[in-house]
């Protein structure tokens, strides 16, 4: 099992390098709770990627300009999956892991409003790579500004698509069928729980049962 920090394995606790995936599901979890619509996961992700893309540009070093046009070429010729990579990298120019930490979990976050299993469009993703493009050659030029008008252009057409296809919460209650990464047992279970309580409307200090009834109820063993 992972945490923070170390890696509990056979043989005792391992220290471990952390990651954004140990705390994406806990932020996503409150967000459920303090009911975030996506308008304001929206309005957060402005105010960090706009100062990102405006700090980029004085920081760009070497390493940061060759791996930025790399990656503006892959996403030209359609061979990038994982879309958020451009957000990731022009946060982590700005040499500043507070503002790449919390660019990459609202990334992360903004994943669980699309629909389930859903696909984007050739064209979405084409439109997507000409705006990064388009933003990469303002960091690329120097040029500040536009760099940062040009990211807010892009956030608001992305939140535009995303209203248009699925009412935020209801999509955000289903978070951690997506979220927790492992097929395990005990995660398996813990999403369950997690559904249950969401759908019952977070009835705070409710018992969930003992040991022995969630056993019952949910056909696993003491140690799941």
């Amino acid at each position: 099992r992972k945490s923070i920090g170390f890696v509990v394995g056979a043989e005792g606790l391992v220290v471990s390098a952390p990651s954004v995936d140990t705390v994406a599901d806990a932020v996503s979890v409150y967000l459920v709770y303090m009911g975030a619509e996506i308008d304001d996961v929206f309005e957060a992700r402005l105010a960090l990627e706009e100062a990102a893309a405006e700090l980029a540009p004085a920081r760009l070093e070497e390493a940061h300009i060759a791996e930025l046009r790399a990656l503006v070429a892959a996403e030209g010729a359609g061979s990038v999956r994982d879309h958020r990579r451009f957000h990731r990298l022009v946060a982590g120019i700005t040499g500043n892991p507070a503002l790449e930490f919390f660019v990459d979990l609202l990334n992360r976050v903004t994943l669980l409003y699309l629909p389930r299993g859903s696909t984007p469009a050739p064209q979405t993703l084409a439109e997507s790579a000409a705006a990064h493009a388009a933003i990469a050659d303002a960091v690329l030029s120097g040029d500040e500004g536009q760099a940062r008008h040009r990211m807010r252009r892009h956030l608001e057409a992305e939140a535009d698509y995303l209203r248009a296809r699925r009412p935020s919460r209801h999509r955000l209650a289903d978070l951690t069928e997506d979220v927790g990464r492992s097929d395990k047992r005990a995660e398996a279970t813990a999403r369950r729980i997690f559904g249950e309580i969401t759908a019952a409307g977070w009835p705070v200090g409710t018992l969930l049962g003992s040991e022995a009834e969630l056993m019952a109820r949910y056909d696993v063993s003491r140690a799941v």
